[in-house]
């Protein structure tokens, strides 16, 4: 599930688990991403992964990574969101 970075006053932590202690956590997008699959999205979305106890009933170890590219830079998507990308730690 992910989300934009909400628009905040005082700005929001976007820490692991930061969103969810503001009380913000409004998820706009879910995706079901099986094995040998990626999920791309744009810089200023929050996400968080979550196994399915279904889709892994013997307990073993899963992985979720995500890598941050700072090139190319998304000119028009920074300057439209600039305003509510600096309110947070990003």
């Amino acid at each position: 599930r992910m989300m934009m970075v909400p628009p905040s006053p005082i700005g929001i932590d976007t820490s692991d688990g930061g969103v969810y202690s503001s009380g913000r956590w409004a998820p706009e997008y879910e995706a079901r991403v099986g094995p040998g699959e990626a999920l791309v999205f744009p810089p200023g979305y929050l996400h968080e992964t979550f196994v399915r106890p279904a889709d892994n009933p013997d307990g073993g170890c899963t992985v979720a990574t995500t890598f941050q590219m700072a090139a190319p830079a998304a000119s028009r998507y920074l300057h439209a969101w600039l305003p509510r990308l600096a309110q947070t730690n990003l």
